[in-house]
């Protein structure tokens, strides 16, 4: 994931993301 949309996002969102990638 772009590191700008990691931003854009909220931590707990983006670690959700990562984790289940």
């Amino acid at each position: 994931m772009p590191k700008d949309v990691k931003d854009h996002l909220q931590p707990g969102v983006t670690s959700f993301n990562v984790s289940a990638a």
